[in-house]
């Protein structure tokens, strides 16, 4: 005797040994009838859908913890008021954020929490300059106000850049930095900011643009860390698109990291900040040769100088010289809070004197 399946697509059924069953029968049910009742058929079936479960379950929660990834993204642009960055870019920044925000997820939600309770601030370090005795320079600086009412460096900067988030961040300062100029200019103070510039930011062409509109005809520097990234020929190009828009370019971390001096040549840079760890190397005479002579050929490029990480009295004399004479650091200066940029400014532009022989 032959058994007969034929479909009937009209009706949703189908003719099993002379008899209708709908098509839809659920699994167990229909291999029983297709079987006579072979209960070892059912059992099979069974074990084949377990399989599949448990081949398949890796994948359902890896996507059920990339839409919750995306979910995040969305709240922190929403918070930081940069929603309009994402736009037709969210797709791609996923396609490369996804595994880490995965590997992270905690400590992504840290941050969302940070962010949601308003805790993330801007302060400015001043930079002095020794040679007039004036401090009209600021480096914009990314600071987290913590539980205890302290306010401290971020420690998730290197979590935001490896999720693929940091442009998010990037277009954050630059909004609050514009808030900030605004205000000091309605009261005649008109400082130079510096902002970092993450490698990722400067490879694509829409945050570059966003950032151009943000903050053009303001007196903004950009400080660029070199990588290895910097091969990408579209970080290069946005590299001069930031310059002939009116912004000024300074290479920061010069002599350590991936530092190739021919890039000095290669992209249009204002300034140069010399590392700290350079400048810890001065206590010996090789060093303080390697020093000397560092400055000596930013000099023959035209490139203004800053020392970076200057702490105490001790460092300043040994550092200063005709060449190298803008000076960063806690020797003058932590990183202050907006009120009192201004404030920091008038004090070393009336006291210059006063204050590098007390502090």
């Amino acid at each position: 005797m032959y058994s007969f399946i034929v479909f009937l697509p009209y009706y949703d059924l189908i003719i099993f040994n002379d008899s209708y069953i709908p098509w839809i029968t659920p699994t167990f049910i229909n291999v029983y009838l297709r079987t006579d009742g072979d209960l070892i058929a059912v059992a099979f079936q069974l074990f084949l859908v377990v399989l599949g479960v448990l081949i398949y379950i890796p994948f359902i929660k890896r996507y059920s913890k990339n839409q919750s990834s995306t979910i995040a993204l969305e709240k922190i642009a929403n918070k930081l008021d940069v929603s309009d960055t994402l736009e037709s870019k969210k797709s791609i920044l996923f396609q490369e954020a996804q595994s880490s925000l995965i590997k992270s997820h905690v400590k992504i939600n840290k941050i969302i929490d940070t962010i949601n309770q308003n805790n993330l601030l801007i302060y400015y370090q001043p930079k002095v300059n020794t040679k007039n005795k004036t401090s009209t320079e600021f480096e914009a600086l990314l600071r987290v106000k913590k539980e205890d009412g302290s306010v401290k460096g971020p420690d998730f900067i290197i979590d935001i850049e490896n999720s693929g988030l940091s442009s998010i961040i990037d277009i954050w300062v630059c909004k609050e930095v514009r808030k900030d100029m605004d205000i000091w200019k309605k009261n005649d103070f008109y400082p130079s900011i510096s902002i970092n510039i993450f490698p990722y930011t400067l490879s694509d062409d829409n945050y570059i643009l966003k950032i151009i509109d943000i903050l053009k005809g303001y007196d903004i520097t950009f400080e660029i860390i070199e990588r290895r990234s910097f091969l990408n020929n579209n970080i290069l190009k946005n590299i001069n698109l930031l310059k002939q828009n009116g912004f000024k370019l300074s290479l920061d971390d010069l002599g350590v990291g991936y530092t190739n001096f021919s890039i000095l040549y290669e992209l249009p840079f204002d300034s140069v900040k010399i590392d700290k760890k350079i400048i810890g190397f001065t206590n010996t005479k090789k060093g303080l040769s390697l020093y000397k002579n560092i400055c000596n050929l930013c000099s023959d490029l035209n490139f203004e100088i800053i020392l970076e990480g200057v702490e105490t009295k001790e460092e300043l004399k040994t550092l200063e010289n005709k060449n190298a004479y803008i000076i960063q650091g806690w020797y003058f200066s932590k990183a202050i809070p907006f009120e009192k940029v201004e404030e920091f400014s008038l004090e070393i532009k009336n006291n210059f004197n006063f204050k590098l022989l007390n502090i």
